[in-house]
């Protein structure tokens, strides 16, 4: 980036900090994750300062800043029921997160992404970011990442038409989120296992 660019790309991040203030974590650094959870469906000035901060990491350069963000984006994308968008931005997040380490925050991503293309019907591809996602989660001992993974890779094998071996699954999924205090993941194989029975006719096993 030329001097003139930098300088005006740094001249908007002072802009649009006043912005961000209350919203968003502080903008000292680039690579500083800035996009706190948002309210859903967030203001519409957090939403237009989530952008301004997008355009200003890929001003700079800031490949794994800018995935960050546009994974954050997707989350709001997808609350909104905009679930295009929300994959796209997912798909980006993930393709710049790729050319580094294969980490927590990769994991967490491919787990995301998983979830999103479920919920758009793309099942085929879900598939292996699920499956890279559970390879990290697992090496990595991060549970919650580990039990959502699972969570989305039953409902695949249930579309898929394998409906024991997604039971089984979700119910490793809960095990996980009940053994390490993850409720959040917990809850939801619970109601994904509640659904499962249900589907076969087995409530009595909830």
């Amino acid at each position: 980036m030329s001097s003139s660019a930098l300088a005006r790309s740094r001249k908007r991040r002072r802009g649009i900090e006043p912005v961000c203030q209350g919203v968003f974590a502080p903008l000292a650094h680039p690579l500083v994750l800035v996009l706190a959870r948002l309210r859903m469906p967030p203001p519409p000035v957090a939403l237009a300062a989530a952008v301004a901060v997008l355009d200003v990491f890929e001003e700079e350069g800031e490949a794994r800043a800018a995935a960050h963000a546009k994974a954050e984006l997707g989350e709001v994308a997808l609350h909104d029921g905009r679930i295009a968008d929300a994959v796209a931005l997912l798909r980006q997040a993930f393709d710049a997160l790729m050319a580094g380490e294969h980490d927590a925050e990769l994991a967490l991503v491919a787990a995301e992404l998983g979830r999103y293309l479920v919920f758009s019907g793309a099942n085929d591809e879900a598939f292996p970011r699920l499956e890279l996602a559970l390879e990290i989660a697992e090496a990595l001992q991060l549970h919650d990442v580990l039990s959502h993974a699972l969570n989305t890779k039953s409902v695949v094998l249930d579309r898929s038409g394998r409906h024991e071996e997604a039971r089984l699954l979700v119910r490793h999924a809960l095990e996980v989120a009940l053994e390490h205090d993850a409720p959040g993941a917990a809850w939801r194989a619970y109601n994904n296992l509640a659904f499962l029975l249900d589907q076969a006719d087995r409530t009595e096993e909830v």
